[in-house]
């Protein structure tokens, strides 16, 4: 009889157990929480195509990014005027889609920069699709902050 109990005991431990990871894993995806940092960031699109090491490919992909944002991004003729330099800090997710959602201005240097900076990333949400970020394999929203320059 102890060992009946004690069978029927270690299967419906083992049945929870299995029936509690194919919960976790449902609710991971359908979880739409936004990473800041993951296994695998998402990726500006255009080096997919080489047969790239990791690092070569992040490189490639930044290089990408670098040459959008240069032909894109439009000094303001106020900020050239008055000499104004500096970062503007530009704030998006990449959503699992590969598209950019929850655009946020966290830093402006002034005299228009960061409205030019915002006029490119919404260029670049209605034109780019990323590689989305990836995070256990699967694919998830993750926080980026882009940088840009305005340097005369």
């Amino acid at each position: 009889m102890k060992n009946i109990t004690l069978s029927i005991a270690l299967t419906l431990l083992a049945f929870s157990i299995y029936a509690q990871t194919e919960q976790n894993q449902h609710r991971y995806k359908e979880n739409n929480e936004i990473f800041k940092v993951v296994e695998e960031m998402p990726r500006f699109p255009g080096c997919e195509e080489k047969k790239l090491s990791k690092d070569a490919l992040k490189e490639c992909s930044n290089n990408k990014l670098s040459m959008f944002i240069g032909k894109n991004l439009k000094y303001p003729k106020d900020a050239r005027e008055s000499s104004i330099q500096g970062k503007a800090i530009i704030q998006f997710v990449v959503n699992k889609q590969g598209k950019l959602e929850e655009l946020k201005l966290l830093r402006d240097p002034g005299s228009g920069c960061g409205d030019a900076a915002m006029e490119v990333i919404k260029k670049m949400k209605d034109e780019i699709t990323w590689i989305p970020g990836k995070q256990r394999g699967q694919k998830v929203k993750v926080q980026f902050t882009l940088p840009i320059t305005f340097k005369l």
